[in-house]
């Protein structure tokens, strides 16, 4: 919800007064919504949300995108495949916003809705003193594994992209203040993070979409711009760079996992290729997430270059 919906782009900065007029209806229209998601059963809740994004979304821009994305990504999957994975992309945008009307009551209900697993070696999991650079990507219940902190007692930030409507940002903001971590916005985001990491406190971030200044690094075998500041802050400040994955179990559990450690394929490499390893391994592990549950992979946004080609091999375990 970072552009304005409910008039053409055009008449939008043409006509400001219009323009301020359509972002109070979105805005209450949002926080209607969220409201009601809130009120409801978590069931009833992904349920409505879901049939209503599945109707709508995919009548938006975004619905090319999300198809260009899954043709590169599954070039073995029919025409007929990739509409019906497109649709349950569409479907699961709404779980998501259900999941975080939600995050209340999943903060009550933690210990019954929770199962967290991870390498009992990770310095930051286990009450050591070195922080951790914790990687996800959008896939499955993403936000909600930022409830691990609760768990395993470690300081944690996140930052998020604020949203260019005021009133939706302020929504999304309180939903996000349930969270135990602190949480804050993008702006400047290299030095919060390395300002937190200085202070011990470890960071996550969210890297599978496009990063137009970052590297060119495979990913399902084609390259994509990727966001490489991760590699970047755990080789500079010692810390474990961690990918962190949250499924969706049966019965509205989730099940939280973090993976070993990402570490350099050729610790005797110079630094600029170390990280480009390192990337390129994350990249790994966001293609087994997506090719799991392609359908919970929330790639709303053109994610490779406008001239990208599948790879010529096919995307491995493509369904």
């Amino acid at each position: 919800m970072t552009q304005h919906y409910l008039f053409p782009k055009k008449l939008a900065r043409s006509a400001p007064a219009l323009y301020r007029f359509g972002q109070r209806v979105e805005g209450n229209g949002v926080r209607f919504l969220f409201w009601l998601l809130g009120a409801l059963e978590p069931e009833r809740a992904q349920r409505l949300a879901g049939n209503i994004t599945r109707a709508l979304v995919g009548r938006t821009k975004k619905g090319p995108k999300v198809i260009r994305n899954l043709q590169i990504a599954f070039p073995q999957m029919s025409a007929a495949e990739i509409a019906q994975t497109a649709n349950e992309v569409f479907r699961y945008m709404g779980v998501s916003m259900a999941e975080l009307a939600q995050m209340e009551r999943f903060s009550r209900e933690r210990d019954q809705r929770f199962e967290f697993v991870a390498n009992p070696n990770i310095d930051a999991l286990c009450g050591g003193p070195k922080p951790a650079v914790f990687v996800t990507a959008h896939v499955g219940a993403w936000t909600l594994g930022n409830f691990a902190p609760a768990h395993f007692g470690f300081p944690l930030t996140i930052l998020y992209a604020p949203e260019s409507n005021p009133v939706t940002n302020d929504v999304l903001v309180r939903l996000r203040g349930v969270l135990p971590c602190n949480v804050m916005p993008r702006d400047n985001a290299m030095r919060t993070l390395m300002g937190e990491l200085r202070k011990g406190r470890s960071v996550g971030l969210a890297t599978d979409n496009r990063f137009d200044a970052g590297e060119m690094v495979p990913f399902f075998g084609v390259d994509a711009p990727t966001n490489t500041v991760p590699a970047r802050l755990a080789l500079r400040f010692g810390a474990d760079l961690v990918p962190g994955r949250t499924e969706r179990l049966p019965g509205m559990r989730f099940r939280v996992t973090f993976y070993d450690p990402v570490v350099p394929g050729d610790p005797q490499a110079p630094q600029e290729e170390q990280i480009l390893q390192m990337s390129a391994q994350l990249n790994n592990h966001f293609e087994d997430w997506i090719r799991e549950t392609p359908g919970q992979w929330m790639c709303m946004s053109r994610r490779w270059p406008r001239d990208a080609e599948p790879s010529r091999g096919g995307s491995a375990g493509a369904v």
